[in-house]
């Protein structure tokens, strides 16, 4: 099933994939999928919030967030509901807290990934329904976009349910870069950005193993958001537009508080798998890699030096 795209900036996250839990159901069942779909979600989550909230004085539009992923049946497939609903404990109706950011204002206060959202100030989710006779986003998308209106002063009385129990919370959302970074189901190694979210390909995100690398990945996008007015006049994919989103991706990545030492190494190998395919528009790998080898060092010896670091 083809993925339904949606902005939504309150969650700094992932749209939930149903093509990725498919490919993986037919290995190791729907719950195994669907675990891993969520520890997917977890990690690029926390990842995309560190880096978003580091880069919010330097964007445009930075707007109130709250650090968690949310989700319903309704934009499940039918036939893979009862699977959702017995991994998660969502029921008819539920917003429930998928992954949380683990330094982020939701998980601050107090919410857990597993709970039902109840109410968010003064908008209610509780009331009972039916969902979708087909895969459907626009609820979610209706909810969010809700959430959204209401995030905009703080503190933020929130509502759950976990095991039955009712809880109440305070939420104090923090300003951040407000792309979500939506994970693609592919098997192809790619990123994108477009100044509205960004996208990584579950494939890339796996390639990624290590947390510090896939950051410079997500960075080196937000990077081409940071920079849309400058780029407006460069054509995309160009080497210098490429070159500029390096340097200001690690930079950021840097002060988001990664390990920008195996960025070199990192786009050395993803060269050597894919050779050009990979990098149209990018600078020639072994350029590539020694210009970001460059940076590290010099990153490294400004932050010894006490100086501040800007993208």
């Amino acid at each position: 099933m083809k993925r339904v795209q949606a902005v939504w900036a309150i969650s700094a996250a992932v749209v939930m994939a149903p093509g990725v839990v498919d490919a993986a159901a037919r290995t190791g069942g729907p719950q195994a999928a669907l675990h891993a779909l969520r520890d997917q979600d977890r990690r690029v989550l926390n990842i995309a919030w560190r880096l978003s909230e580091t880069a919010a004085a330097l964007c445009d539009d930075a707007r109130p967030g709250l650090g968690w992923t949310l989700h319903n049946l309704d934009q499940y497939r039918p036939g893979l509901r009862p699977a959702v609903a017995s991994a998660f404990g969502l029921t008819d109706g539920d917003l429930g807290v998928m992954a949380l950011a683990p330094d982020g204002p939701a998980a601050r206060a107090g919410v857990r990934e597993g709970d039902v959202v109840l109410s968010f100030r003064h908008r209610r989710f509780d009331a009972a329904r039916t969902t979708t006779r087909q895969a459907d986003y626009a609820p979610m998308a209706m909810a969010l976009h809700d959430i959204e209106a209401e995030a905009v002063a703080a503190p933020i009385p929130v509502r759950v349910r976990r095991h039955g129990q009712v809880i109440d919370l305070v939420v104090r959302p923090r300003d951040h870069c407000s792309w979500p970074v939506q994970v693609e189901p592919s098997s192809q190694l790619f990123a994108a950005s477009d100044g509205v979210r960004i996208s990584v390909s579950s494939a890339l995100t796996d390639y990624a193993v290590r947390d510090d690398d896939l950051a410079f990945v997500i960075a080196h996008e937000m990077a081409h958001n940071l920079r849309r007015p400058e780029d407006a006049g460069a054509r995309r994919g160009s080497r210098a537009r490429e070159e500029a989103a390096d340097r200001a991706g690690l930079i950021l990545a840097a002060l988001a508080g990664y390990d920008t030492s195996g960025a070199a190494a990192f786009v050395t190998r993803l060269g050597r798998s894919q050779g050009r395919r990979l990098f149209d528009g990018h600078p020639p790998t072994p350029a590539r890699a020694a210009a970001l080898e460059r940076l590290h060092v010099w990153i490294v010896a400004e932050q010894r030096a006490g100086r501040p670091l800007r993208p």
